[in-house]
């Protein structure tokens, strides 16, 4: 659901910017739009518009991407290699357990495998992934061309705000730094090409924010409702709770999304929890043997209660734990997120490696098998769930 606020946060921002509408205005349509279309259809509803906003994004970027690094304010001679920066040593373990987070936390992500889990053949699949991992990169270039050299930093001005339409702080303060492409859009293309620029934001959001509504009310549907309160749903029934679970997920990610602050923050922070929380679980799930749901419990909660210690300032939440190398105006400098990580999949190894033996040799009774992860008299149909 972070991942669905955020989303909703970008799509709000990017239409008030550039329409001149209000934050909370532009929030609500954008996802009144989204729950609706998912709503009445479902997975194939979400599957067809993909196909029509992935066609848009790739025209939108086509066309907004010359006008904007070939507008007048912008010079690119100015940008030379000062652009480039570079990380403090003291800060090097950020930007470290950043990166990790970044390309390790996206993976368990159930909006990507709900539309893998769907493919008709696991080559099918496969090729998509490898297809989806070439058309990303490709699809970050026009972006990161309209956003290169558009610091804050004075040095580093390659567009000169004072000679567009701009009437806002120069240089562009860092609360609006995620804002940076709507404005190129807003200031830098002319206003149909700024027209058709919003069409592509939308798009692209909307691509995501559908699976995100989807994937949450279906986990909620299946894992919850079916499984744990009513085992002998109807389809009908089930349908029926997925409507609602949608409608709910939508009402509350955006009242979440209308007093979110950073739009980069809350995405950051959804791969760092599922980075921390679910990477593991998943590792474990599809290359450890043995492990089981004992250890997957006692690695979620080890793991949920380091990042918690280790303090978030996205939603003012202090320290408690104060890994080596904390100061207290950067925070955490120590890897902290990466060590949750570890912790978890250790705890995970180890927790389903000692339920195991205490079970399998009688040192605990098999009623105390309250997951069900082991078979015995009591539970015949029982399975390892795990592996």
């Amino acid at each position: 659901m972070g991942l669905l606020v955020s989303l909703f946060t970008l799509t709000g921002s990017t239409i008030s910017v550039i329409m001149d509408l209000s934050d909370i205005l532009s929030i609500t349509v954008s996802a009144v739009v989204a729950v609706v279309y998912t709503f009445l259809g479902g997975l194939r509803s979400v599957a067809y518009t993909d196909i029509v906003q992935l066609v848009c994004i790739a025209v939108g970027l086509a066309i907004a991407c010359p006008f904007a690094v070939r507008n007048a304010a912008v010079d690119f001679s100015k940008l030379g290699s000062s652009w480039v920066g570079q990380v403090p040593t003291d800060q090097v373990g950020i930007f470290v357990d950043l990166f990790a987070v970044v390309a390790l936390g996206g993976i368990p992500w159930q909006v990507y495998f709900q539309r893998i889990l769907a493919c008709s053949t696991t080559d099918f699949a496969r090729l998509s992934s490898c297809v989806a991992a070439v058309m990303c990169a490709l699809f970050a270039v026009p972006p990161a061309l309209m956003g290169l050299g558009r610091s804050r930093h004075r040095s580093v001005r390659v567009t000169d705000w004072n000679s567009t339409s701009y009437l806002g702080e120069v240089p562009i303060p860092a609360e609006k730094m995620s804002l940076m492409l709507p404005l190129t859009l807003r200031y830098l293309c002319p206003r149909p090409v700024a027209i058709v620029g919003i069409g592509t934001l939308a798009a692209a959001v909307m691509s995501s924010a559908d699976s995100s509504i989807l994937s949450s009310a279906t986990v909620f549907t299946n894992n919850i409702y079916r499984n744990a309160l009513r085992s002998q749903a109807s389809d009908r029934e089930l349908v029926w709770v997925l409507r609602v679970a949608i409608l709910v997920v939508g009402v509350i990610s955006t009242g979440i999304a209308i007093v979110a602050r950073s739009v980069y923050g809350l995405y950051v922070m959804c791969s760092d929890l599922m980075y921390v929380i679910l990477f593991p679980q998943f590792t474990c799930v599809l290359f450890l043997p043995g492990t089981n749901s004992y250890g997957g419990l006692a690695g979620f909660v080890i793991s949920l209660l380091l990042r918690l210690f280790g303090g978030e300032s996205l939603i003012g939440l202090p320290a408690v734990l104060k890994f080596p190398l904390y100061s207290e105006q950067h925070g955490q400098r120590f890897p902290f997120r990466t060590v949750a990580m570890l912790c978890n999949l250790l705890a995970i190894v180890l927790g389903s490696k000692l339920t195991h033996v205490a079970f399998n040799r009688g040192w605990l009774s098999p009623s105390l098998d309250i997951l069900h992860s082991f078979p015995h008299p009591l539970h015949p149909h029982s399975t390892r769930p795990w592996r």
